[in-house]
């Protein structure tokens, strides 16, 4: 081949090439957005439409059947699942793999502008397309404070939540905990029955008041003036002068009948943290954005916040959960057992090669392959993950494999009595055809994984991408560097202290020997009867089989990682009542705080059950041990 030839002839130019590669890698590398799995799109896009204060059959009559009168007829629906609870509806739509989710959005919007009779007072409907991005924060976010909740809801609404959504990479933020704070206008029975006004009378002058009127344009010289009528209300007085209607020649005024004060929203969810109540922020990164990197700007936002802005106002922050702290346990577990496959392979090289330039010379494809790989995968808008590594790990091994051969071919031609040239000439042509159909053969055992559109496909094409791309270039790696290096450094003796490295592990040759010796005597005595090799075959397939059965372990979808956290869901009796839950879970808090081994708990008080969480000190990581 002339790419051969030509690496061997110009070394020169292949370091550069291996320089740049190296480079390019390491930035690569660095540029990775870092994350705990792939993103998974799912076909899914869910409809929720809120209309509060009705109940679930109000929700699912009103709102979520008519919903599902239109959206039924979206095109590539595969499956439609509602849930309507108190206040709320939620359609979840599943559409065939492969679908255009855009497409399939602007459908579904299209479908909801036919929806007719929904009541004025339920809010619009939201779509929202569903992926692994979207549904688990990587942060969650506890506010302490000395003051009252409501207080600093505020606060939170108006200035923490803005900040943090600005930090770069976070694409929301979810806010938990607080009441809003709205005017209650408060009837009383007895003067609207003396009045015989109906609360709906109250509510539509409350409606038609508070709005701004549009009054046209006026044109006076050369000027032209806008003209509106402000009504909206700017103050509590304003809704007590309110005229509900005209009562013989006499008006009747909201304050008439009702009484106007500020007050909070009612509470239909609570987040407590080790037995005390607090506000809740969950921050999720935006889609394709470094997860590391995201933590780390918001952990410095938090510590300005308070450093300095909050610093003695009783407003503290406190990050009780940080999915950084996983990933990188895991990615550092991964990156471990890279480092440890990269020596293995070199002691076993060394073990039998006997070689320092040999090594070196193989070892030179190992990192070479593995780092340039880094440069494919931003080239794919891939992301660096547990499943990525894992996949580069697999492929050290196999990255050694065509820089052995053409190695050893070479390190033939030398014993013949040729010349280093002429040897890693001779040697890399005389096999480029085998491994080159080796590698294919590698490649397109995962080919196919890059076609499957459904959730494991896209789970698993990374660890497709990264070992085919790390196969692929250690087939370029053996067939350019490694005859470029066997040009110049490969000897068939060591000098020095490398010498007698080769007549230290004379018990190897010995042992070789007898080996091959054995292989060759019993394949002698298989060969002297059909029935011997018949047998043979026919124990070795089954023991396969049998084992294979036998120590088979259990079927799982992913690989159950430890991160010391134990989750309860407490179901409780339909119709109860926020408080009610609460005292619930408060005398379920006084026993998790007497176990020893737990670092801190927080509860979750919704609409539906409350769920519970407890984080588990490192040193009582046995979590089975906890349940």
């Amino acid at each position: 081949m002339k790419l051969i030839e030509f690496c061997v002839r110009n070394p020169v130019t292949v370091l550069v090439g291996v320089l740049l590669a190296l480079l390019f890698g390491g930035i690569a590398l660095f540029r990775l957005p870092v994350q705990m799995i792939p993103t998974i799109d799912r076909p899914e896009i869910t409809v929720e439409t809120e209309y509060r204060g009705a109940s679930p059959l109000e929700v699912e009559q009103e709102i979520t059947d008519r919903l599902e009168e239109q959206l039924n007829a979206v095109e590539s629906l595969r499956e439609i699942n509602s849930t309507s609870i108190e206040g709320k509806s939620s359609i979840v739509l599943k559409f065939d793999w492969g679908a255009n989710k855009d497409i399939a959005r602007l459908d579904v919007s299209e479908k909801l502008g036919l929806v007719t009779g929904i009541p004025p007072d339920a809010e619009e409907s939201r779509t929202r397309a569903v992926n692994t991005d979207e549904e688990s924060p990587i942060a969650w976010i506890i506010i302490e404070t000395t003051s009252s909740l409501n207080e600093v809801w505020e606060e939170v609404e108006d200035v923490i939540v803005p900040r943090l959504e600005r930090v770069t990479g976070v694409g929301a933020v979810w806010r938990f905990g607080g009441q809003d704070r709205e005017v209650h206008v408060t009837l009383d029975s007895r003067a609207m029955a003396a009045r015989e006004i109906t609360i709906r009378e109250v509510r539509q002058a409350i409606v038609r008041e508070n709005r701004n009127i549009k009054g046209g344009d006026l044109s006076e010289g050369k000027r032209r003036h806008v003209i509106r009528t402000l009504g909206q209300f700017t103050d509590i007085s304003q809704i007590e002068d309110v005229i509900v209607r005209h009562d013989r020649n006499r008006p009747v005024y909201i304050r008439d009948i009702a009484r106007v004060a500020f007050g909070h929203e009612d509470r239909d969810f609570v987040v407590r943290i080790n037995a005390r109540p607090a506000i809740g922020l969950g921050v999720l990164r935006r889609s394709g954005a470094n997860t590391v990197e995201v933590m780390k700007r918001l952990k410095e936002e938090i510590s300005y916040l308070n450093g300095k802005l909050y610093k003695g106002r009783g407003i503290h922050l406190n990050m009780v959960y940080d999915e950084t702290e996983y990933i990188n346990d895991s990615l550092s577990l991964v990156t471990n057992n890279i480092f440890y496959a990269v020596s293995l392979a070199i002691v076993v090289l060394l073990l039998f090669l006997r070689s320092i330039s040999s090594i070196l010379i193989v070892a030179v494809a190992i990192p070479v392959s593995v780092v340039t790989t880094f440069v494919f995968l931003s080239g794919l808008g891939r992301t660096l993950n547990i499943i990525t590594l894992a996949g580069l790990a697999f492929a050290t091994g196999m990255v050694v494999d065509n820089a052995v051969v053409v190695l050893e071919n070479i390190f033939r031609h030398r014993e013949m009595g040729k010349e280093r040239f002429q040897a890693a000439l001779d040697g890399a042509k005389e096999v480029w055809g085998a491994i080159l159909a080796s590698t294919l053969t590698t490649v397109a055992v995962f080919v196919p994984v890059f076609f499957v559109q459904q959730e494991t496909g896209q789970l698993f094409r990374d660890i497709a991408i990264a070992i085919s791309v790390a196969v692929l270039l250690s087939l370029i790696v053996a067939l350019t560097v490694v005859p470029m290096f066997s040009a110049r450094i490969l000897s068939l003796r060591e000098r020095g202290p490398f010498r007698s490295l080769q007549t230290s592990f004379g018990f190897l040759d010995r042992f070789g020997s007898a080996f091959v010796s054995g292989i060759g005597g019993l394949l002698a005595w298989l060969n002297q009867s059909t029935l011997r090799r018949l047998a043979v075959v026919t124990g070795i397939v089954l023991g396969s089989l049998a084992m294979a059965y036998g120590f088979a372990p259990p079927l799982d979808y992913l690989p159950q990682g430890n991160r010391n956290l134990i989750f309860v869901v407490v179901k409780t009796p339909p119709g109860f009542s926020t408080d009610r839950k609460e005292e619930i879970i408060k005398t379920l808090e006084s026993r998790f705080l007497a176990v020893q081994e737990i670092d801190r708990i927080f509860a979750v008080i919704r609409i539906d059950n409350p769920i519970m969480g407890a984080v588990v000190k490192r040193e009582h990581a046995d979590l089975n041990g906890m349940r």
